[in-house]
């Protein structure tokens, strides 16, 4: 599927100048030094060509690609957390965020409520889970709903 619209070239990115500079010129240009090049290049080209449009602007072709079903559905998919619990788990510090967290997920936890009850982002929410198996050896277990459990 395509779409025509007056696009600002300015917002044309390298790959777009150069298809639009060998439309215009009737040349077979690969790339440009830059982007100022290109820029410059593509408006004295479309001088030349006596375009009937405002000098910034030009009606281009840009192909639309559909998206795999996997990135439709919100953010990036990715896979359910599973680590076996170890042999021997390692006692943590009370008081800590770390054992806040081990609290949470003993009950069942998401990592939006990690992030709500302890202030950290999504990646350190993440990473925090993540490294409870690894430092102290606890077993986790996501479902597909989220929610994220210990399995010691």
């Amino acid at each position: 599927m395509t779409a025509t619209a007056s696009i600002n070239i300015e917002a044309l990115n390298g790959p777009e100048l150069v298809s639009l500079y060998n439309k215009l010129t009737g040349e077979s240009v690969k790339k440009f030094s830059d982007r100022k090049a290109g820029i410059r290049r593509v408006l004295e080209a479309q001088k030349r060509s006596k375009v009937q449009e405002k000098p910034a602007t030009i009606a281009v072709k840009r192909e639309t690609v559909a998206k795999p079903a996997s990135t439709l559905d919100g953010p990036a998919r990715r896979k359910l957390i599973s680590f076996p619990a170890a042999t021997e788990v390692k006692p943590h510090r009370p008081g800590t965020k770390r054992a806040q967290v081990i609290d949470l997920l003993r009950k069942g936890a998401t990592i939006g409520q990690v992030m709500t009850a302890t202030g950290w982002g999504y990646k350190d929410a993440y990473d925090g889970i993540k490294l409870l198996h690894v430092y102290l050896g606890h077993g986790l277990e996501e479902n597909e709903r989220g929610v994220i459990t210990l399995t010691d």
